[in-house]
């Protein structure tokens, strides 16, 4: 049976070691060999949260500040629900500019808040 644990709000595994396979503490400092991922831990925590914002333009119609947002939240933590995000805005920026040029306009949309 696997264990859970709650990391600000979400619902993940109780990870182990990548070096010994040890049970991690708490902290992120694994109890058999000592090692310290709280760094790791750190880094998967700023790519929700940068994923999060990226949403949250979305919703608000801002989709460059939310691509801006989710390449950053790639660097941190890699991740396959911010990959298929990625290619959705991608693709839709393709299509939209092809559609600006070959109609001569731009229409301005709403932007997202967050910085």
């Amino acid at each position: 049976m696997e264990r859970w644990k709650v990391d600000a709000g979400w619902r993940v595994a109780v990870e182990r070691c990548p070096i010994c396979r040890g049970t991690l503490g708490e902290t992120g400092q694994c109890q058999r060999c000592g090692a310290d991922l709280a760094p790791v831990f750190q880094a998967r925590k700023q790519g929700r949260i940068l994923l999060q914002q990226a949403v949250v333009c979305m919703v608000a119609g801002d989709d460059q500040k939310a691509l801006e947002l989710l390449r950053r939240a790639a660097l941190w933590h890699r991740q396959p629900s911010i990959d298929r995000l990625l290619s959705l805005l991608e693709n839709r920026a393709q299509t939209m500019d092809g559609l600006d040029h070959r109609f001569g306009c731009l229409i301005p949309g709403p932007r997202c808040m967050i910085v």
